[in-house]
């Protein structure tokens, strides 16, 4: 993303610049350039038996999850995969569904591409191995095969799996997803802060019985724990797949994702109250639905709804650290 970070005043640093110093008041300045725009969405598709009408409401508000993308100007691909690991022609052995088998932005009509993609049937393996397909789909052997062309080694990940069930059938465990997404997408450095943040996350649209309003999910639809787990373990964000309408739970993860790619680590722990945070020079309000967040938890900035920044935009952040001598 062609997104300028600068904090304070210094005026006489380039833009390659990657500097950090206390002014006089104590103020933390910094100046440089960080992060890019690309992302590669992975959507991992169950298709056992009871999912049609899942993936045709998937299909139905995708709309909801591209907006943010195209809204942002994002250079992003979009890659289907099944549940259904076994070898063609049976199964789908990880290999990416549909025509093209990655949709870009400059594909003709892109959102009715993926709609018609992402329906995959529901004569998959009842045995539906979300963890294994993540790992097949993306080894070294399929990314240079029949999956060429998706994953970038410059752009973020996100991983997102539809599924009315638990996986209990992969060999893999979320620990062994976590370990491999670890490696294939190793954390990237902020030269400007000189800080490391992470470079995918994992998403999902599942049942979660600890939400009320997954009561409509009735039997044998399973809790999504495993897929919670994942989530939970790289900071992705968990919809409900039993609503009859997943805009707004699409919206919520590919803001996620926004956020993900978007955010800002600070090299020093601030004051909270001394943050100062411009877009082109205009303020930017502390607001959790609309402005920007602290997130003690990786001391980062973060930008909710709204207030996402656009490709291109001059961000400033002033603060004092906390740890300041003065």
């Amino acid at each position: 993303m062609a997104i300028i970070l600068m904090w304070g005043l210094l005026q006489g640093c380039g833009p390659q610049a990657t500097n950090f110093s206390i002014l006089p008041d104590g103020t933390a300045v910094y100046q440089g350039n960080v992060a890019n725009n690309k992302v590669d969405v992975l959507w991992v598709i169950d298709n056992s038996g009871s999912m049609l009408t899942k993936q045709q409401n998937l299909a139905t508000s995708f709309d909801s999850f591209a907006d943010v993308f195209v809204t942002k100007n994002f250079d992003f691909n979009f890659a289907i995969v099944t549940t259904d690991t076994r070898a063609t022609p049976v199964g789908q052995n990880g290999e990416f569904q549909g025509v093209p088998t990655v949709i870009t932005a400059s594909t003709p009509a892109f959102s009715n591409t993926f709609k018609t993609n992402v329906v995959v049937g529901s004569f998959g393996d009842p045995a539906a191995k979300a963890l294994d397909a993540i790992l097949l789909s993306l080894s070294t052997a399929h990314l240079a095969g029949a999956n060429t062309g998706f994953l970038r080694a410059d752009a973020h990940l996100a991983v997102v799996v539809l599924s009315d069930a638990d996986d209990n059938d992969s060999a893999a465990s979320v620990s062994d997803v976590v370990s491999f997404l670890d490696t294939l997408k190793p954390q990237v450095y902020d030269v400007v802060n000189r800080t490391y943040k992470r470079n995918y996350t994992a998403n999902a649209v599942v049942v979660d019985t600890s939400n009320p309003a997954n009561s409509a999910c009735a039997p044998p639809f399973e809790d999504g724990v495993k897929f919670k787990q994942l989530a939970a373990a790289t900071e992705g964000s968990i919809t409900s797949i039993c609503e009859a309408d997943f805009s707004t739970g699409l919206t919520n993860i590919s803001k996620s994702i926004a956020q993900a790619i978007t955010q800002i680590p600070l090299r020093r722990t601030p004051l909270v109250e001394t943050i100062v945070v411009k877009f082109n020079g205009a303020p930017v309000a502390q607001n959790s639905s609309n402005g920007w967040s602290y997130v003690s938890s990786g001391n980062k900035i973060v930008f909710n709804g709204t207030a996402i920044p656009d490709n291109g935009t001059t961000i400033n952040v002033d603060y004092i650290p906390a740890d300041i001598i003065r």
